[in-house]
């Protein structure tokens, strides 16, 4: 069975604009990134299917993109909500 990983795609509260990510707790430094510029609208699930392929990964079979909702400034909930999208993915066969 092929290793699994997370992809999460959040708003950077700097720029306003959306970045999709492959969480690897697997060793590796780096995690890929994409970054799908500024929206006002969240990015639809064809636009974030086409990123994480852009970052060599696809979607397993199984998943859905879930969402989440944290603090700006942890532990303070009285600032602004940060939304969080997250899909399972897989390496990229060919």
């Amino acid at each position: 069975m092929a290793a699994t990983f997370t992809a999460q795609m959040s708003r950077r509260a700097a720029t306003g604009g959306w970045r999709l990510y492959v969480a690897r707790l697997d060793g590796q430094s780096h995690w890929p990134e994409q970054d799908l510029g500024r929206w006002a609208a969240v990015p639809t699930v064809q636009q974030r299917s086409r990123a994480v392929a852009a970052l060599g990964y696809v979607l397993t079979d199984d998943t859905d993109w879930e969402w989440t909702e944290d603090s700006a400034i942890l532990g303070d909930p009285s600032s602004a909500v940060v939304l969080i999208a997250s899909a399972t993915v897989r390496e990229a066969t060919e």
